[in-house]
């Protein structure tokens, strides 16, 4: 069995080659292999030359190293009864106010269209796994400053490939047309899929579609002119995980118990003085080792390539490298902010008992010399 490089392992993060190799000199015999894609599956993808597969590759290291935008491609919820299904649908749309739009490109405004589409979906759903999934609800956003109409549009395109076999809404949600007072800055479409599609097969979502779902919402946003990358978190360095929907809600409101329990857990690491990674932090180290000691290996291979800009941007992978943030999880972050304010306090309480001792201790006498008499004069004459 085979040891993998820093490199490889790269690669495959990456959706990219199978080597080193591959790489420098492309596919063996000059044809790209079936994996031709960034990930399997993606629509719209052909086999090309071993330079347009470079090429493709050296855009995405540019895209990464240069900190494009990602794209936020996430399952909120999922709606298992109807009327969570409806709570759903009113809650996106602002009970109306906002319009929705459908697979079919027909605009559904007010309540009285959105309860006809409730009612259609209802029935098509039946009593069959009365407590199965019945929606899938998705968020597609990008950082403030995107223009909203491309967002959309990129959208609408994204979901006709994904979901081709499924009946849907999206919203367009701004902080121009959203009602809501703590309505976020930043552009972003809520999607309701509905879970069956026309051929009776569910959809799935796991890790594996999301990331195939950020590339191709990444891919729809380009065509549009709007930079977007859809890196896997831990290729840019970054082990926190993303703070899901109802954790982010709960904290939003001051009940959060998940936090909650995080800050008395990282007092008592503190309190026990224990520095030692737990199993799961230390496989998340070791992997970060490996995926930083990939980029490097990418920036030798470039520093050493003719190809014009390659030397650029192997000084890119290098920066991108030395900018990376340690890699610590949100448990260790927080235990180490909780160790930064008692060393804090305990230095400022040594200084503040420096300065009591030394206030409260008597001033110790001068230290005098008895005077010395003068010589007489006739005396030294004598």
């Amino acid at each position: 069995m085979t040891s993998t490089t820093p490199l490889e392992s790269l690669f495959d993060s990456l959706g990219m080659f199978d080597s080193l190799e591959e790489f420098v000199h492309g596919p063996a015999g000059g044809k790209s292999p079936p994996g031709d894609q960034v990930r399997p599956g993606l629509p719209g993808r052909s086999n090309s030359a071993s330079n347009g597969r470079a090429r493709r590759a050296k855009n995405t290291i540019a895209r990464v190293t240069r900190k494009v935008p990602e794209v936020m491609v996430k399952v909120s919820s999922v709606g298992k009864q109807t009327g969570r299904v409806w709570a759903h649908l009113t809650y996106i749309t602002r009970n109306g106010q906002i319009e929705a739009e459908n697979e079919e490109g027909e605009i559904l405004s007010g309540l009285e269209e959105l309860k006809e589409l409730h009612e259609h979906w209802s029935q098509q759903i039946g009593k069959r796994r009365a407590n199965g999934k019945q929606t899938v609800n998705m968020v597609l956003s990008m950082p403030v400053g995107t223009n909203p109409e491309r967002l959309k549009e990129a959208a609408r395109e994204f979901a006709k490939q994904a979901f081709s076999n499924h009946e849907y809404v999206f919203v367009l949600h701004t902080p121009e047309t959203d009602p809501d007072e703590d309505a976020p800055p930043h552009p972003h479409v809520h999607m309701a899929v509905k879970a069956r599609g026309k051929d009776g097969r569910r959809i799935v979502h796991g890790r594996p579609e999301l990331q195939e779902w950020r590339e191709m919402f990444a891919e729809q946003l380009r065509a549009r002119g709007i930079e977007a990358a859809a890196t896997p978190r831990n290729v840019r360095g970054i082990v926190k995980k993303a703070t899901r929907q109802p954790v982010y809600q709960a904290a939003k409101e001051n009940r959060s118990t998940v936090k909650e329990s995080a800050i008395r857990e990282a007092a008592r690491v503190v309190l026990d003085n224990r520095t030692d990674a737990r199993p799961w932090e230390q496989r998340i180290a070791d992997r970060q080792t490996t995926i930083r000691a990939g980029w490097t290996a990418l920036a030798d291979v470039l520093d050493k390539s003719a190809e014009p800009g390659d030397a650029e941007l192997a000084r890119q992978v290098r920066a991108f490298v030395r900018d990376m943030p340690a890699p610590l999880t949100q448990q260790q972050e927080l235990e180490q902010r909780m160790r930064d304010v008692v060393r804090k306090r305990a230095a400022q309480a040594e200084k503040q008992a420096g300065n009591e001792q030394g206030a409260q201790s008597p001033t110790a006498p001068k230290p005098t010399t008895k005077p010395q008499p003068r010589p007489d004069k006739d005396y030294d004459r004598d």
